[in-house]
């Protein structure tokens, strides 16, 4: 029951942030595929039957069927828990506590990092810096609004916070499963998990480099932050040291 309050808890926050973000209007898209289509175009042309054909099957096999695939692998340790699970009362063990409020907290630390960034994109349309009412609020987003990218908050952390508690959450939901007595072994369920995290692995890097290609100062914010799990910032003294290693072994 509470790993599917959890679950439920998940969806709720997934469809709210897609909402307010816009991606249920008629039309609407992520911004990554119009990248993902002129990586075709490169590749196979603009025109033509071949370029057609590969585009449409991709949709199916990836956009389509891998995705709905990928929902139900992360959701088996949660079905397998409500099919095959003791009926009679069991008491929690303190790691199962834990590891529940460890999900818990990986859910709202999501929602922080997605409200974090929204409020940025709201900030930088025309005019919403200047009108809104909160100028103390304003003052301390502009450098960001600026700079076009989120890196304060748990941003100044990991240079993708939502998406390292997203990759957390459903590998932590497998060490939930199996800590039951009645479940299976640890490798049975981990495939969701990843085949999610090289999903996001990859879907990171290309969100990387259209920011990079679109705001030049995100490569100081690169070298300075970590890329998923989150720690300290690198100071400017750490930065430097790293790029003159890497200089030499170039040379």
């Amino acid at each position: 029951m509470a790993a599917s309050t959890l679950v439920a808890v998940w969806s709720l926050r997934l469809t709210y942030n897609s909402y307010r973000r816009g991606d249920y209007a008629i039309g609407a898209e992520d911004y990554r595929w119009a990248h993902v289509r002129q990586s075709f175009d490169r590749l196979l042309g603009t025109h033509g039957v071949i370029r057609t054909v590969a585009w449409e099957v991709f949709n199916l096999a990836f956009i389509s069927f891998f995705q709905l695939g990928l929902l139900y692998q992360i959701s088996v340790p949660v079905r397998q828990m409500i099919t095959t699970g003791n009926e009679e009362e069991k008491t929690w063990s303190f790691g199962q506590i834990m590891l529940l409020a460890f999900m818990a907290l990986l859910l709202a630390m999501e929602a922080i990092a997605d409200r974090q960034q929204y409020e940025l994109q709201r900030l930088k349309r025309p005019g919403f810096l200047d009108a809104e009412p909160n100028k103390e609020y304003a003052a301390s987003r502009r450098a960001e609004v600026e700079a076009g990218f989120v890196y304060s908050g748990l941003w100044r952390y990991s240079r993708h916070p939502n998406a390292f508690c997203e990759q957390a959450f459903w590998t932590t939901m497998v060490l939930f499963a199996t800590d039951c007595a009645w479940m299976p072994a640890a490798h049975m369920l981990l495939a969701g998990p990843i085949w999610l995290i090289a999903l996001m692995w990859a879907s990171v890097g290309l969100t990387e480099s259209i920011t990079l290609s679109k705001y030049p100062l995100y490569r100081a914010y690169q070298m300075k932050t970590s890329r998923l799990v989150p720690c300290l910032p690198l100071s400017n003294a750490q930065v430097v040291g790293s790029a003159y290693k890497r200089q030499k072994k170039s040379e």
